[in-house]
């Protein structure tokens, strides 16, 4: 019969494995090795198999074989036939080690009196004790006598460590302890589960979205301990526990032991949206030229994360530079109980001015918004004045009689109210007239009304601006008879 073991020479060996071989996992390594594996006719109570590779194996070895954990067995301390061969038992345990509140997930296989290895069965033995055989490393991660786990629902303690007899191996001495149901995780079957309690100390709370909350927590033992965001699109958690809000909602943060997740605190955050203002103004004409002495109307549309919303704004005038202050001899503004501003342009110079009206949100003065005007300047216009009745050559008022006469102001050939004055003079326009020939009976800023005595040739109405006395008009009156 053919035996793989005994091929002398590598390069046939190496055609075998590449033909029939098979590729494991070694001690955790990323790696595949390629290997033969055979079958055995050793121990019928426990699953071995036979392993040959070109690459160095050892005892105490943990290999992944179609999903399975084995581990070697055999000692193996040289290279035979230019391969290194073994035994490999398959590992159909794990037991879960409470190592002052670390949790090791120890991969082994249990040997009870002659049962064997025990597969789901239930462990009933006179003494109680059992045997864990498992890798060496283990140890290194902490196992240690007086350590408990559960096997198949009953409680065990490690009484010996034996790392010397089988080098890579080490054997578990075991015997059955009583289960602390104020302790122990019975529905899990984890020793100790309930005395290694994690907690957040953070209360439930919220964040804006993008920003961050360090959570605080603690651990017995300080034992590590992972994050997780039970809605990442919500809120992230990082492996420090420092959470960033992401979209609006609300999710729950859990830290859980590093080691055994069933031992776990949670802390729900809400994630909202900061409240972001925005305003514009306008005009219902858009209009942002005015003609001296023109208004325009100025409203505000103000939105908070988009949606219109009612608020007061602080209005004023500015120049470009958005803050120098303009003069009230440049233009005015005033605001209506509805928050509406009205602005005047009252450019008296010589050239166009370049202003803006300023809105600041009050609820938020860091939210400004802006309306550019042009304040065109006033264009001097020539001012005159006309007198009602009026005559080139003289206005007739019969003895008896009262008159009235009227002034009209006018600004180029646009009427401009304004208030005015009268004069009466003697005929040579200089000399006071005889008083005892007219009575003025009423006068306004815009009317006079003269009454006639007795007759006399020519009396003068002089009329002129208040504002401006260089403005003037005449009106020649001739007071005469009835007939």
């Amino acid at each position: 019969m053919f035996d793989l073991f005994n091929v002398n020479d590598t390069a046939d060996f190496a055609f075998i494995q590449s033909q029939i071989g098979t590729d494991v996992y070694i001690n955790q390594s990323a790696t595949s090795t390629r290997v033969v594996i055979t079958n055995t006719n050793l121990e019928q109570n426990y699953d071995d198999k036979r392993i040959t590779s070109l690459s160095p194996i050892h005892r105490g070895d943990i290999i992944v074989y179609e999903g399975n954990k084995y581990m070697l067995i055999s000692e193996i301390n040289t290279e035979r036939y230019n391969k290194y061969k073994g035994i490999m038992r398959r590992l159909p345990q794990t037991i879960i080690v409470n190592s002052s509140c670390r949790f090791i997930h120890v991969d082994c296989y249990i040997t009870v009196g002659d049962l064997g290895v025990t597969s789901g069965k239930v462990i009933t033995v006179a003494d109680g004790s059992i045997n864990v055989f498992t890798n060496n490393y283990y140890k290194e991660l902490g196992l240690e006598i007086g350590n408990r786990f559960f096997v198949d629902g009953q409680m065990f303690k490690i009484t010996g460590i034996d790392t010397f007899s089988q080098k890579g191996i080490a054997n578990l001495s075991c015997d059955k302890d009583q289960i602390n149901k104020d302790l122990d995780d019975v529905p899990n079957g984890i020793a100790g589960g309930k005395a290694c309690p994690v907690d957040i100390t953070n209360p439930a709370t919220s964040i804006l979205i993008g920003n961050t909350l360090q959570l605080a927590w603690t651990s017995t033992n300080s034992v590590p301990v992972v994050f997780e965001s039970s809605s990442p699109s919500i809120a992230t958690v990082s492996a420090t526990g420092l959470v960033t809000g992401i979209s609006e909602g609300t999710c729950s943060i859990k830290v859980s032991n590093a080691t055994n997740g069933f031992i776990y605190d949670t802390v729900a955050i809400t994630v909202y949206a900061p409240e972001v203002y925005t305003m514009n103004l306008y005009n219902s004409t858009n209009d942002h030229d005015l003609v001296y002495g023109e208004s325009v109307v100025i409203d505000k549309h103000v939105y908070l994360n988009g949606s219109t919303v009612s608020q007061p704004v602080t209005y004023s005038l500015v120049y470009r530079d958005q803050t120098t202050a303009v003069p009230s001899t440049l233009a005015t503004i005033s605001v209506d109980g509805s928050n509406v501003a009205t602005v005047t342009n009252a450019n008296a110079g010589t050239a166009a001015e370049s202003i803006y009206v300023k809105a600041v949100l009050d609820i938020d003065n860091t939210v400004v918004s802006y309306y550019a005007l042009t304040l065109d300047f006033q264009v001097a216009v020539s001012k005159s004045i006309t007198i009602t009745p009026n005559s080139a050559t003289y206005v007739d008022i019969v003895i008896n009689k009262n008159k009235v006469f009227t002034a009209n102001v006018y600004s180029g050939t646009v009427e401009s109210p304004e208030d005015v004055a009268w004069q009466i003079f003697a005929d040579d326009m200089v000399s006071a007239p005889d008083t005892t020939t007219y009575q003025v009976t009423s006068q306004t800023t815009t009317q006079i009304a003269i009454t006639a005595l007795k007759v006399t040739k020519y009396i003068q109405l002089k009329c002129y601006l208040v504002s401006d006395p260089s403005v003037y008009t005449w009106q020649r009156i001739r007071l005469k008879p009835l007939y």
